[in-house]
């Protein structure tokens, strides 16, 4: 939990290395810049505290910029359409969000600035070419999650619950990397003797459809049950609850 405000704190020192030769020493600019914004998420804490990181260091919306936000709200097929609209507005630098939403703005501009949040892996979703030189007009802040780190997951699991016999996994293709970290899960598992049930989502559709069996899997699950997802809010729940699918698919228990 203690990483969040430090990675906020990154990004807007990342943004801020962007539009500080913009804007230059004057205390009021002789234009005002603006910095665009786009979630694959809904408007949430997260750009709550990149406005207010932005304030820290002196940038005030409506003051010495103007930003433009926009929320895909978990539909990543939304998301060129809202990069496309951002970029309309003639911003200066483009924020986007994940892995996905760096995609959209790398195949949309190769000359306004983009800066990109929390991509698991950069260099595998394509987005740059390698971590210590980006290249182009790209650049931000990786995960870096480095091969074997997914299996931890399932290793911390079963320290919190050591008779854990069970364990399911749900993922996303839309994410370059998701597949590695089903393969690393994979290997954990038959290391730790634990039974792994994987669930494939890349869309809300795709969802919809496995929603049902996963609420199934979930009311006869005995143990802790851990869900990992790309680019679909799902949190890690227990046998007893689902807290976070689409809100048709709950199992009616209460998460432990």
């Amino acid at each position: 939990m203690r990483a969040q405000p430090r990675r906020r704190g990154l990004l807007v020192a990342v943004v801020g290395l962007v539009v500080v030769p913009i804007i230059g020493k004057a205390q009021r600019p002789a234009r005002v810049y603006r910095i665009g914004f786009v979630s694959p998420t809904s408007r949430g804490p997260r750009n709550d505290a990149f406005v207010h990181g932005l304030r820290e260091l002196g940038y005030v919306d409506q003051d010495n910029v103007v930003l433009e936000m926009r929320f895909a709200d978990g539909r990543p097929d939304r998301l060129p359409g809202l990069v496309a609209d951002v970029l309309g507005l003639k911003v200066d630098v483009l924020v986007v969000g994940a892995t996905i939403g760096a995609q959209a703005a790398k195949n949309a501009t190769t000359s306004i600035p983009v800066v990109f949040a929390g991509s698991s892996d950069p260099v595998a979703g394509g987005i740059v070419t390698n971590l210590a030189r980006p290249g182009a007009n790209i650049t931000g802040f990786s995960l870096a999650i480095g091969d074997g780190f997914a299996g931890k997951w399932l290793e911390l699991l079963k320290e919190t619950a050591p008779d854990l016999s069970r364990c399911a996994v749900l993922w996303s293709s839309s994410n370059a990397s998701a597949a590695r970290f089903v393969r690393e899960i994979e290997l954990a598992a038959r290391a730790l003797n634990v039974r792994l049930d994987v669930y494939h989502a890349a869309t809300l559709s795709e969802l919809d459809q496995d929603g049902p069996a996963i609420a199934r899997w979930l009311a006869t699950a005995k143990k802790c049950t851990t869900v990992y997802c790309q680019k679909i809010q799902v949190c890690v729940c227990c046998s007893n609850g689902l807290r976070a699918l689409r809100p048709s698919h709950r199992t009616g228990g209460r998460a432990r």
